[in-house]
């Protein structure tokens, strides 16, 4: 764990006072939601408290009423769907590099247990793949019937220690950096890979109607599974490259069907994909999304 020092602390001050000035905060530090009309976006990255989020309480900058007014929505219950987190301090799904072929380990559960006891109000599980073949990392968790005891260590462990869990569910589609697959990956688009050459992974092509309709019923799929072991709510990985990106971006998305051109059709796929996993979990776990802010070209 990492103890943040006095000029990160200061930083996500600054953040929280920013962002409780426009919208209630539901995360310090290890993630900023500010959801508009019940859309729940994760834009920003994660940070590791080692210290209690309560040291943002008496901080030195927060002696005025009017800058403590402002934090107290940080620190207040937040209702997503049918769960309730005890603040809205959420930490941001980000590879922690703690499981073993496609299983958490024992650091994985430890790790997320010491988010818990720092106080952060839910957690989130990163890269949790919807299939073997969504994998972007070799080790990378799965969804399988052998990962499944030790998925609900780790949800039992939060638990346990008073705070709740999302699994952060994706696919990786065409950006597989570090597993070779004997086939060409699945995409937005057909033609050259660029962030496959590493492993071999050299081609992509386009889904058609029944592949998209396999890969709606393996997110569906790894969310019932998600909620078998004991997680509180999934994020879909709509970000960073990644499959539902793909479609997305207008970067890698040039198709000239209904899922290619506008911001609608682009969004259509990955729409169909929350609207499903929200249809067969929502009356049970929250379902929230991760998407990009940029695409990092203006």
């Amino acid at each position: 764990m990492i103890v943040i020092d006095r000029v990160i602390q200061k930083q996500i001050l600054l953040l929280v006072l920013f962002f409780s000035m426009i919208e209630p905060v539901s995360g310090i530090g290890c993630n900023l939601l500010v959801p508009p009309k019940g859309t729940m976006v994760t834009p920003l990255g994660s940070v590791y408290c080692d210290k209690r989020i309560e040291m943002v309480r008496s901080h030195s900058c927060l002696t005025s009423y009017g800058c403590r007014r402002m934090l107290e929505t940080a620190f207040q219950p937040l209702q997503l769907g049918p769960l309730t987190l005890p603040n809205r301090f959420i930490k941001a799904g980000a590879n922690e590099n703690m499981s073993k072929q496609g299983r958490p380990t024992r650091a994985m559960r430890m790790h997320h247990e010491a988010l818990i006891k720092g106080g952060v109000g839910m957690t989130t599980m990163a890269y949790v793949a919807v299939e073997k073949d969504g994998r972007t990392l070799p080790d990378q968790v799965w969804v399988h019937d052998e990962a499944m005891a030790d998925l609900r260590a780790v949800t039992g462990a939060v638990h346990q220690a008073g705070g709740k869990i999302a699994a952060q569910i994706t696919h990786g589609g065409s950006f597989v950096t570090g597993v070779f697959i004997p086939r060409r990956l699945q995409s937005s688009v057909s033609g050259f890979n660029p962030a496959g050459l590493l492993r071999g992974n050299m081609f992509r092509r386009a889904m058609n109607e029944r592949d998209m309709d396999r890969m709606v019923g393996l997110f569906v799929n790894a969310a019932e599974r998600c909620f078998e072991a004991g997680f509180d709510a999934v994020e879909i990985h709509m970000g960073h490259g990644y499959l539902l990106n793909q479609f997305l971006s207008p970067l890698d998305n040039q198709r000239k069907d209904q899922y290619g051109g506008s911001a609608e059709n682009r969004a259509r796929f990955p729409a169909r994909v929350l609207r499903a996993v929200k249809d067969a979990v929502g009356d049970r776990m929250a379902v929230i999304a991760k998407i990009n802010v940029a695409d990092g070209r203006s």
